[in-house]
């Protein structure tokens, strides 16, 4: 009986570990680490350079022909004279002086006039308020950048690129629960269609505390082939299921991932699922399957993981031998100590 309180202990001690693990991959993946991933994925068009309407002002429409030329030092030549010397603020002038400066790439001296330009017109035109999300972006200013691309979603509720920038700007400042909503917002307007956009959905669902919907989210592209059906796509999604609490819906799609994969770890990220489900002789073949494709990142995890399911089916010589190689690592030596100990007590309570 002391026995079996012991290996119920261990057990238990390994499934949080399991737990721990799978988690880990999980949180490497999260949306924190993929923001700027996120909006590079999503072809971001530059600004849309568009000239102003002949104005009054010879000057301005001066600086205009030569950014149309691509004179840009010039035009900004032109418009900081004009500009110095005008009482009057006109909007066109300070938009092409912060295009100008843009187009030279100095988007510090970019920002100022290209966000005076859109707060002065009260309708600015989405060229306009593109400009000064564009030089925020690229100055990595994402808080400044949110309300600019806020206002961007209001003129031209359907441009998903807008919506993908804002989610990622709100991650940037780790607003995670707006980064997910303004996601689902464009999901229910219909402007996810793409694989990254499915991805990304998931991943802030699971960092938000929602694996199940973030497992149906992309279980449901994968169907539909949107989402590609690749190592990394299963690889989440068998950790969403895991992480829901569904360790026998991650089977299948961790079963995928191992089969596409190049190495043997994500066979070992099975076999902690089947551990947790209690299924140890397939623990074990997922393990073997594993240590043959080889370059675990952790082969001491493995040998402990083969140790604990052997024993866990009254195997102890074979465990034994199994806990022994883990033992000899640091980080999982205290585990395989343990469970070596269980099974000399075992021993000697036979003997007795």
């Amino acid at each position: 009986m002391q026995a079996l309180r012991q290996l119920r202990l261990l057990v238990a001690q390994l499934v949080a570990a399991a737990l721990a693990m799978l988690s880990f991959t999980a949180s490497a993946q999260e949306p924190a680490t993929n923001a700027q991933a996120a909006a590079s994925n999503e072809p971001t068009p530059s600004p849309r350079i568009t000239l102003i309407e002949l104005t009054p002002h010879i000057a301005v429409n001066d600086a205009a022909a030569l950014i149309e030329a691509e004179k840009y030092a010039d035009a900004v030549v032109i418009l900081d004279g004009f500009i110095a010397n005008q009482p009057e603020q006109v909007p066109e002038a300070f938009y092409l002086l912060g295009l100008a400066h843009h187009q030279l790439g100095d988007f510090a001296k970019a920002r100022m006039p290209a966000e005076r330009a859109a707060t002065l017109a009260s309708d600015a035109p989405v060229s306009w308020l593109e400009l000064v999300a564009d030089i925020l972006k690229r100055s990595d200013q994402p808080r400044a950048a949110i309300p600019w691309l806020e206002r961007l979603i209001e003129k031209a509720p359907g441009t998903k690129v807008y919506w993908l920038e804002l989610s990622a700007a709100y991650e940037k400042v780790g607003d995670f629960e707006r980064s997910l909503a303004t996601m689902r917002l464009a999901q229910q307007a219909g402007l996810l269609t793409e694989d990254g956009d499915f991805r990304r959905l998931s991943d802030l669902l699971v960092h938000q505390g929602l694996p199940f919907q973030g497992a149906e989210v992309l279980d449901e592209a994968i169907t539909a082939q949107t989402v590609r059906a690749d190592e990394a796509a299963y690889t989440k999604l068998g950790t969403a299921w895991f992480l829901a609490g569904e360790a026998d819906n991650a089977v299948l799609p961790l079963e995928n991932a191992a089969r596409a994969a190049n190495a043997g770890d994500a066979y070992v990220r099975l076999a902690n699922v089947h551990i947790t489900r209690r299924d140890w002789p397939a623990a074990v073949a997922a393990l073997h399957a594993g240590m043959g494709k080889g370059r675990l990142t952790d082969e001491a995890h493995a040998n402990l993981l083969m140790g604990v399911a052997l024993y866990a089916q009254g195997k102890s010589d074979e465990a034994r031998e199994w806990l022994t190689l883990a033992a000899e690592s640091d980080r999982h030596r205290a585990m395989a100590q343990s469970y070596l100990e269980a099974i000399d007590a075992v021993h000697v309570d036979v003997a007795r």
